[in-house]
């Protein structure tokens, strides 16, 4: 494993509008195994999920974002294919629907360097819907 610094900027947008900015640096580990790239990090205070373990798993033409903590949640972001999950969280679990609409990832492990970007729609329980777009800068 190796340790990185992760620049992470995430724009929110709901359905009625309101928009929402966050942006975080933090410390995370990099590895390579059985033929994907593993990225895990704790979320902090800024996020809103404090104290969560997130691990991103880029394996062929997808990318998995795991949460563990109070809330735990498996998202599997993948152009070809919507998807449906649960959504579990201190109040409940919710259903979540998630549409990948962009996806890039390009890393050097090696290097330890990279840039993710993932644009998507998510709908919770019809409760919630928004436009995300998740932008994580990887250095050494």
């Amino acid at each position: 494993m190796n340790s990185i610094i992760i620049d992470i900027k995430s724009e929110i947008e709901q359905i009625d509008g309101e928009k929402q900015t966050i942006e975080m640096m933090t410390e995370a580990e990099l590895y390579e195994k059985n033929g994907s790239i593993f990225i895990i990090y704790f979320e902090s205070e800024v996020s809103g999920m404090a104290g969560c373990k997130t691990m991103l798993k880029l394996s062929n033409n997808t990318i998995t974002m795991t949460r563990f903590g109070d809330t735990n949640s498996k998202i599997v972001f993948d152009l070809d294919q919507p998807m449906t999950s649960v959504y579990k969280t201190a109040y409940g679990d919710f259903d979540m629907n998630v549409t990948t609409l962009k996806l890039v990832s390009e890393m050097d492990v090696a290097n330890q360097s990279g840039y993710l970007e993932i644009e998507y729609q998510m709908v919770l329980e019809h409760l919630s819907s928004s436009h995300n777009h998740l932008m994580i800068k990887v250095r050494s």
